[in-house]
Order: C-alpha cells, then structure tokens, then sequence
C-alpha cells in the first residue's frame, strides 16, 4: 500500500509540474494575444496628430488667404503703396450640423404639456454616414497689422483703418498701421 502511494504521489507530483509548465505556457499565450491586440484598443496617437495639424493648416490658410485679399484692396488706396499685412485669429472653424425639431403637444382634461426633441439629420455618402453640416464659421480675426509705404500719412492710416475695421469687422483698437522703413 505504501508503494503505491509513493506511485500515486509521484504521478501527482508530474502531473502537478507538466500543470505548472501548462500554466506557464497558457500565460505566455494570453500575453502574447494581448499584445497582439491591444494596440486596437488605444487611441491612435499618430491620427490625432494629423487631425490637429489638419486644424492649424487650415486655419493658417484661411489666415493667409484673408491676408492676400486685404493687401489687394488696400495696395488700391492712393498712397498706400507696398503693403503687408499679418492677422491673428482666435479659435478654430466651427461646424453648425443641421437639426429636425420635433415637438409633440399632448393635453388631457386638466394639463397641456409640449416636449421637444432634437435630432441630428444624416446624409449617407459611399457607405458612410455622416451629420450634415448646415453652415461653418471660420475663426475671429483678433488683430491686424498693416506695414505700408504711406503709414507715415495721417490720411492714409486713417483710411486703412476704416477699410480694415469694414472688411474684416475689427474694431480699429485692434489693428496697427506702420510705415515701411526706408532705406
């Protein structure tokens, strides 16, 4: 009886071990699966990047673009001369996505109540199904320098200031008329 719970223990004891390396083996498997996984459930750091330099390019455009435009109108002001200009705009464009309103009116003997719900209206394009944008509001222009060749003129900076204040809804408090330096 003695040898056989010797026999029995030994069998125990591989099978214990061949259990241990099994285990060993099973952890390897799972950290191994995990690893092969868990890069699909982080955030892709390298697309949140584009997406934000995506933003600033298109705001430092629409930045540049504002810039041609009001050097070309000012450039046709008598006196102006070479002009450069600089804007800095706060914030970033903003997107207004179309709404359906719906408002159910339910009344009984003794009370009316009304209940509103908003919802936003989808459009499907290639598969894909997106909010419908309604309207996109570029950023504010915060502030505006002009260097010209006639900044020294009283009638001209007076007049740069009115057209820029006009063209790009700044109050004049925020823009700068300078002179070019003269070499």
């Amino acid at each position: 009886m003695e040898k056989n719970l010797k026999d029995l223990y030994e069998k125990v004891k591989r099978k214990a071990k061949g259990i241990k390396d099994l285990k060993k083996l099973i952890l390897l498997g799972v950290i191994g699966m995990m690893l092969v996984l868990l890069p699909g459930f982080l955030p892709d750091k390298k697309s949140v990047k584009e997406e934000n330099a995506d933003e600033k390019y298109q705001v430092s455009e629409y930045a540049e673009n504002l810039e041609r435009k009001v050097e070309k109108i000012l450039a046709e002001i008598d006196g102006v001369g070479n002009v450069s200009v600089m804007l800095t705009v706060a914030g970033t464009e903003e997107y207004i996505y179309a709404q359906e309103n719906k408002e159910s009116i339910s009344s009984d003997s003794e009370r009316n109540s009304s209940q509103n719900e908003n919802s936003y209206i989808f459009e499907q394009k290639d598969g894909d199904k997106k909010a419908l944008v309604k309207k996109v509001e570029n950023p504010d222009v915060t502030g505006v320098v002009v260097v010209c060749d006639g900044g020294n003129s009283s009638s001209v900076r007076e007049q740069i200031y009115e057209a820029v204040s006009v063209v790009l809804n700044v109050p004049s408090n925020r823009i700068f008329v300078a002179s070019t330096e003269k070499k």
